[in-house]
């Protein structure tokens, strides 16, 4: 049976995969560089004004209250990149700097 994406086992079957021989040195980053560049080129056309990208904006994302909330980790003194000051300004009381 053919193992789905986050299966814990696939770790270690991509593990034993490239120990084997069955994958060359570098072929998964290969891969994942091709999967970012056809992502890329998808994200591109889609009809929207502004894209984020994951970790240019927050740290977390949790839900709680059948809501989505974003969370940035900040060292004290620490100020928010500009993306995440934009993201912060769009997405309103739901965007949440937690500093110590």
């Amino acid at each position: 049976m053919a193992m789905k994406k986050g299966d814990p086992r696939a770790k270690e079957s991509a593990k034993k995969s490239h120990l084997s021989g069955r994958m060359k040195k570098g072929q998964a980053s290969r891969m994942g560089k091709n999967s970012r560049i056809f992502e890329n080129e998808i994200a591109s056309k889609l009809p929207y004004q502004e894209i984020f990208l994951p970790y240019e904006v927050c740290d977390r994302i949790a839900f709680v209250g059948g809501k989505v909330l974003f969370i940035e980790i900040k060292r004290k003194g620490q100020k928010l990149r500009p993306k995440q000051n934009r993201f912060r300004e769009l997405v309103g009381k739901d965007y949440l700097v937690v500093s110590q």
